[in-house]
């Protein structure tokens, strides 16, 4: 009886063990599959060019991150895996993105994957750091009104500068930058002109940084002016109202050097003379210069034959430096004619070109007494003095000058060259038909003289000036 019993028992737990195993089995067929992955970013610190922070990844087989320009369109999870840089995935960890542009805001984008899919991109906008501005100035040549240095500028927004008198008081940086001239390009060569000779001046610069806040100043660059260089007999003359020994190819010649200082042993003196302006006292006269070419191409008279005629009050002696002084008397006496100075015969011709017709076609320097009708001694000086020297050859004032301007000159010394001076001859009663004329003829046999003719006579015209 019982042995019956004992066998199916047995066939029952054989039976319970198999389904148990059935069951088994199903459950690790269906085990839960893995999350999908996580990743996070925290900013760290930052420098001038570079960006530190955090990843944080979770439950990831494979972790990325890339750095792109703020605003640049956010790449895809390929292109990052593909082109991005590979993170530890097994821990939180620090990293460090380096060789970016300073004051520069970045995203720094990451993705994980792992055998369930991809995570969602983690963003984290950082900005590198603010440098400290540079700027440095450095000097370069200077001249009698202009000083010249050049300005190196790094990490800069905006910067300037100034230049003001030594003696004046140190600008603000904020002042500089916003009063001054602009620096745009580091190394960049600058000048400050329209300055006084012999002065002591000082550049400032100054600069804020990439952000345009907290300015900062570079020390004071201190620069003095040349002297001026006394003119000397022979120096071109040229139309800014500068003048030097060597022609500067530079600039406009417009007369040449031929008496310097104020000629008082031939009376003339400072107190006759005002600027172009008619008004300013002129000052010091440092020289008296003769222009580079005639007035005119045409011979011109220097006024009317009239048999009652007064003339126009000039100085009749022919000893003087009184050009300018005789201009003035015939300006005024033109006032009577019609049309007043012109080129007409019934007026001052020869004055007329020399004051007029030269200003129009070679404007005299504001700090200058304009152009002006020479006495006849004027010439004769030139002649006698600095044309020729003691042998009667060339000498090397005048003449050279006007060897070295070539064809932009006219020489005084040449064939047919007789010049109307300013400087009337009265007779006994006090009428003036005549005025004198020098003689540069080249093609006489005695050139160099003073001699007078009747007014109505054509001759040449060459203007003088005194600066």
């Amino acid at each position: 009886m019982s042995k019956f019993h004992l066998l199916p028992l047995r066939h029952a737990i054989i039976a319970l063990t198999a389904i148990a195993g059935v069951v088994s089995c199903t459950e690790n067929e269906k085990e839960t599959p893995l999350p999908l992955p996580t990743i996070e970013l925290t900013s760290k610190s930052s420098t001038e060019t570079s960006l530190t922070f955090n990843l944080k990844p979770g439950d990831a087989s494979r972790a990325y991150f890339m750095t792109i320009n703020k605003g640049e369109t956010l790449p895809e999870a390929d292109i990052i895996f593909e082109d991005g840089t590979p993170a530890d995935v097994t821990k939180e960890k620090e990293y460090t993105v380096s060789g970016l542009k300073p004051y520069t805001e970045y995203t720094i984008v990451a993705v994980a994957s792992n055998e369930t899919g991809v995570s969602q991109r983690a963003e984290l906008s950082m900005t590198t750091a603010i440098p400290t501005p540079v700027i440095k100035l450095s000097a370069g040549e200077v001249g009698e009104n202009v000083v010249n240095f050049s300005v190196i500028i790094e990490n800069t927004g905006k910067a300037a500068w100034i230049c003001l008198p030594a003696t004046q008081e140190a600008p603000s940086a904020e002042e500089i930058i916003k009063n001054g001239t602009a620096i745009t390009t580091s190394g960049e060569e600058c000048h400050a002109d329209g300055l006084t000779a012999g002065t002591e001046y000082k550049v400032y610069a100054a600069a804020n940084d990439l952000s345009e806040s907290n300015p900062v100043v570079a020390e004071a660059l201190a620069l003095k002016t040349k002297e001026v260089k006394a003119p000397e007999v022979g120096d071109f003359y040229y139309s800014d109202g500068t003048w030097s020994t060597e022609l500067d190819p530079a600039k406009t010649p417009i007369a040449i050097v031929f008496y310097t200082g104020v000629a008082t042993d031939y009376n003339d003196s400072e107190d006759f003379y005002k600027m172009k302006d008619g008004s300013t006292p002129l000052g010091t006269i440092k020289a008296y210069a003769v222009a580079i070419k005639d007035a005119t191409t045409e011979l011109a008279n220097w006024s009317f034959f009239d048999g009652n005629y007064e003339g126009a009050g000039t100085s009749s002696q022919t000893n003087d430096f009184l050009g300018y002084t005789n201009s003035i008397s015939i300006q005024k006496a033109s006032l009577q004619r019609p049309g007043a100075l012109t080129a007409n015969d019934d007026s001052f011709p020869a004055a007329y070109y020399a004051l007029i017709a030269q200003e129009k076609s070679c404007p005299a320097p504001e700090k200058s007494s304009g152009w002006f009708l020479p006495s006849a001694y004027q010439f004769k000086y030139i002649y006698d003095n600095v044309y020729f020297n003691d042998q009667g050859t060339a000498s090397v004032w005048l003449e050279k000058a006007f060897e070295t301007l070539g064809d932009k000159a006219q020489p005084l010394y040449r064939s047919g060259a007789e010049y109307w001076s300013s400087t009337e001859k009265y007779d006994s009663s006090g009428c003036s038909y005549f005025a004198y004329y020098f003689c540069f003829d080249s093609s006489q046999f005695s050139p160099g003289f003073i001699t007078d003719y009747r007014k109505n006579t054509g001759m040449c015209v060459r203007s003088m000036i005194v600066f």
